[in-house]
């Protein structure tokens, strides 16, 4: 390729492996690595994402919406992609949903802008890349051939290390991906085709509910619990309130069979004479199944009729559609839009049951099926809320849209609960910092936390005050995230107050050998986790966990380690009290900084009354 570039000009090296990088003559981005030398012109693009992370999550959250507002042949897409009346299938794809569990390019996504703003105003020559991810590479392929400038590559196909099966299956093609999995879906779901539905009885409440996280069991007999609903259920029951719960059948160890979870599902209905539970895959049949599939190929046929919006996929000038370019293909031809489909379907049956209740609570994640439920449910006139059960992160985009998306303008307009409960403080923050309408929101308490209220009145002294400090570490369930996070623990130990008193709670699937890290002295524990916190002074976590809110929550400050591989996805970005550290140095100043720190400077987090008064008054218990 032709160098236009002045005497002037660098090369540029971005540096995607877990190995530490080589001397290089130019610039080196560390895409994973948090590690930063100016000196050496060693930059961190994971600390350019969190020094403009504002920027990039707005403009990210932006794109989806502006990208369904692009005009093909002067129609919008979301006019395109209407599959029922008033529902655009544009907002069940995955690239509105931001499923960090369906779509592993997010952090990719983000990153690569921060790459074009680091090199937008630079004169360079030749760039280089060494990564094994080929959506990453072709993206910079892409972004040097607009650039004019030289490029060079290091490809180490990450493929490679899938199983045979998975490398076997990588080469089928899309259409066969989307038969086996029709094929898988029904299979599992056969006996929902012939067999019956259960009468409905007409309930004053509903709710829509993953059917696992049984806080009592699922023995023959037990009423029905949940650590979901909590304290909730059993005040229903109390106050003589007639309940519906529609299940979502999820397959795990202690439910492996569709069978076992109906006759799970009609035990719980004979168990309390005002609850009947019903499996959302119940409502299945034959027609649904053919409806579904005249919609998925009516859905396909239009994807090919608007097939210029991949020139929309731009960052400023960086043209970002091989990042994006496997969810679109999914979300509109693949396995995605058949489920899809068949959601849609399956939640406007199902609406027809649920015309005399009251309201419709349902747990929110913002996956798809929401956007069908919703839909199908509003346009019945019945009132519908969503229920978040957990922290709301700052970069778990599921719980984020562009603030335009919320104004009920055009004719297929985002499907969104009437209103949202919001289980705290931070929560609340979280989506008011986003611009999210306070109007829908509705404060109640946490029930999936209410654990915690035990620490409600702890009276702690300040850290500073102690002699002798007790240090808590908490692994994550990635052994390569634990390992770091360890690592960076052995380099600070020799820097760190003695008077630390170090003790180890590994994830339970990722456990932690002291041989390994011989420069530390540390005990192991297996407790749980609520019983030892009060031991502790403070706490050292992986990013990811939630268990550094139950820290949190405990009047602990939280020293948590940053991982460049993902996003800061801990729930206490943003908190007082926590500090977020990426190297030896960062641990010894957060842990002196720590010391500083009482239980009165941290944030209430959730909304913590065993009472639920705010949740009975939404009730109306």
């Amino acid at each position: 390729m032709i160098n236009n570039k002045d005497s002037n000009s660098t090369t540029v090296l971005i540096w995607d492996q877990t190995d530490p990088p080589p001397k290089f003559e130019g610039i080196t981005l560390l895409w994973n690595e948090f590690l930063e030398d100016k000196n050496s012109n060693l930059f961190s693009i994971p600390r350019l994402v969190e020094q403009n992370s504002d920027k990039y999550r707005e403009f990210y959250l932006g794109l989806a919406h502006d990208l369904g507002e692009f005009k093909i042949k002067g129609r919008m897409i979301v006019d395109w992609l209407e599959i029922k009346p008033g529902l655009s299938f544009w907002w069940m794809t995955l690239i509105v949903e931001n499923n960090y569990g369906k779509t592993l390019e997010i952090p990719n996504r983000i990153k690569f802008f921060a790459l074009f703003d680091f090199l937008e105003n630079r004169e360079v020559n030749t760039l280089k890349i060494v990564t094994g991810n080929k959506l990453l590479y072709k993206s910079v392929k892409e972004y040097a051939a607009e650039k004019k400038v030289n490029f060079k590559f290091n490809f180490n196909d990450s493929s490679l290390a899938k199983s045979v099966f998975e490398r076997i299956y990588s080469y089928f093609p899309l259409f066969s991906k989307v038969v086996l999995f029709f094929l898988h879906y029904t299979l599992i779901r056969w006996r929902f085709l012939f067999n019956s539905k259960q009468k409905y009885k007409p309930a004053k409440y509903v709710f829509i509910n993953y059917f696992l996280n049984f806080s009592l069991g699922i023995e023959k007999g037990t009423p029905f619990s949940s650590d979901y609903w909590g304290k909730i259920i059993p005040a229903l029951n109390q106050a003589n309130i007639s309940t519906h719960w529609l299940h979502f059948y999820v397959d795990y160890n202690l439910l492996p069979t569709v069978n076992k979870a109906v006759s799970l599902t009609k035990s719980f209905t004979q168990s309390e004479r005002n609850q009947q539970h019903t499996l959302i895959d119940s409502y299945l049949s034959f027609s649904i199944l053919f409806k579904s599939l005249i919609d998925y190929f009516k859905i396909y046929f239009i994807s090919l009729k608007i097939g210029l919006i991949k020139k929309a996929f731009r960052y400023k000038k960086a043209n970002i559609w091989e990042l994006y370019k496997e969810d679109l293909i999914d979300s509109l031809r693949g396995r995605a839009s058949l489920l899809n489909c068949i959601y849609v379907n399956l939640f406007s049956k199902i609406s027809l049951d649920l015309v005399s209740s009251e309201k419709v609570f349902y747990l929110q994640e913002n996956q798809s099926w929401e956007i069908a439920l919703v839909h199908a449910l509003q346009s019945k006139n019945i009132e519908v809320i969503g229920v978040p059960h957990a922290t709301i992160r700052y970069w778990d985009l599921r719980y984020f849209y562009d603030p335009r998306s919320y104004v009920k303008e055009g004719h297929c307009p985002l499907p969104y609960p009437n209103q949202i409960t919001i289980n705290g403080p931070g929560a609340k923050s979280a989506l008011l910092d986003s611009k999210f309408p306070k109007e829908k929101i509705i404060d109640v308490e946490a029930l999936r936390y209410m654990f915690l209220s035990r620490f409600n009145n702890r009276k702690k002294t300040s850290v500073k005050r102690k002699t002798f400090l007790k240090m808590l570490v908490l692994g994550d369930y990635l052994p390569s995230a634990t390992a770091k996070q360890m690592s960076v623990l052995q380099e600070a130990y020799s820097g760190v107050d003695n008077n630390i008193e170090i003790t180890v709670k590994p994830h339970p699937i990722c456990p932690v050998n002291k041989e390994d890290y011989p420069n530390i002295q540390f005990d192991v524990i297996t407790d749980s986790l609520v019983d030892v916190l009060e031991l502790f002074d403070l706490v050292y976590t992986s990013n990811i966990t939630s268990a550094s809110v139950d820290a949190y929550c405990a009047g602990l400050p939280v020293i948590s380690f940053l991982d460049g591989e993902t996003l800061n996805m801990s729930p206490l970005r943003g908190r007082k009290g926590v500090f977020f550290i990426s190297n030896s140095t960062e641990l010894d100043l957060a842990v002196q900084a720590a010391k500083e720190m009482k239980t009165s400077d941290l944030d209430i987090f959730f909304n913590l009354d065993e009472n639920i008064p705010k949740w009975r008054q939404l009730l109306k218990l």
